[in-house]
């Protein structure tokens, strides 16, 4: 019986030695991002079942938000709840997370099924080009998702630039400070606004921290 024993043990331990050094263990970083790609669709199919009564979202479009949820965990996003809100408010026209100030429903207008290629990078992109940290686009986003369904040709860009010829040297710190002032649109909002306070005096400086803390 101690024969037999001993060589049960030597037997096991054989078998761990061959385990550890086998294909499938050579495999587990594949294995990791199977798990996180399968997490990923499993945040989307979540919210999908959460939503799709109420909202209209269409079965079609989980592959849309699996891929969306996993480019925010690949910049920092970590918890799910966050990166489900996120991903509704820019992706759903009829989100229930978004309300205004007063507490009533509000409208991401540009909110549509978005594309991590065509959209969400370019996005995270043209942020980061205007002198903002990976860390720091992240913050924008969590505070202002539709940022992810906005135009850089169209409505990013000409929001930086009319800052900018306002006299506000660094525009991506006053929206950082801010984030929900890029809901504004250039032409219809904050060019009235920063008109009026030019009208009354107000210095670039203030302009900024104004736009910052009060308007």
């Amino acid at each position: 019986m101690p024969c037999m024993t001993l060589q049960m043990q030597a037997d096991l331990g054989t078998r761990h030695s061959v385990a550890a050094f086998s294909p499938i263990t050579q495999q587990r970083p594949c294995v990791l991002r199977h798990r996180q790609a399968t997490r990923c669709q499993a945040v989307a199919t979540n919210l999908l079942s959460r939503t799709q009564q109420n909202t209209g979202v269409e079965r079609e479009e989980v592959p849309h938000y699996a891929e969306g949820a996993q480019f925010l965990k690949s910049i920092g996003f970590q918890h799910t709840s966050e990166i489900s809100r996120v991903l509704d408010v820019a992706m759903n026209p009829n989100s229930l997370y978004l309300k205004d100030r007063h507490k009533r429903r509000a409208v991401n207008v540009n909110a549509r099924r978005l594309s991590v290629q065509e959209d969400m990078q370019p996005v995270c992109k043209f942020l980061q080009s205007q002198g903002l940290s990976q860390e720091q686009v992240v913050q924008v986003i969590m505070q202002h998702p539709p940022v992810l369904s906005y135009s850089i040709e169209n409505r990013l860009q000409p929001f930086m630039s009319f800052l900018r010829d306002v006299g506000i040297v660094e525009p991506a710190q006053t929206v950082l400070q801010r984030p929900t002032l890029l809901g504004l649109d250039t032409d219809k909002n904050l060019r009235a606004i920063v008109g009026y306070l030019q009208e009354n005096g107000h210095s670039a400086e203030d302009i900024a921290h104004l736009l910052q803390t009060s308007i």
